[in-house]
């Protein structure tokens, strides 16, 4: 079994869209949110916790399809627009400290 650190972001996101996990950690993986693979993530509609902390991101624009999300750590990044979070009706907590 391959462990979590040896997945690419690419086998991480189809994992979970297979496993349906609720929860979802991608932090701390040099994430800017330009890579192609977090096209992926769109289709994780069934995510209610999701932790993007401590990468580089700068555009969450990918996240607007995500509705169902309850709980989005967006923390240490550089993160200046987030009019895109209008549409997450479902957030109960949002984390966006330390970012730009």
């Amino acid at each position: 079994m391959i462990n979590d650190f040896e997945m690419t972001l690419k086998e991480k996101i189809e994992e979970n869209l297979q496993t349906k996990n609720p929860k979802f950690n991608l932090r701390s993986q040099k994430l800017n949110g330009t890579e192609p693979e977090l096209e992926l993530l769109k289709e994780c509609k069934h995510l209610k916790s999701l932790d993007l902390s401590f990468n580089q991101i700068q555009d969450i624009s990918f996240l607007k399809s995500l509705t169902q999300l309850q709980n989005l750590d967006l923390g240490y990044n550089q993160i200046q627009d987030i009019s895109f979070l209008k549409a997450l009706n479902q957030l109960k907590s949002l984390y966006l400290d330390s970012n730009q």
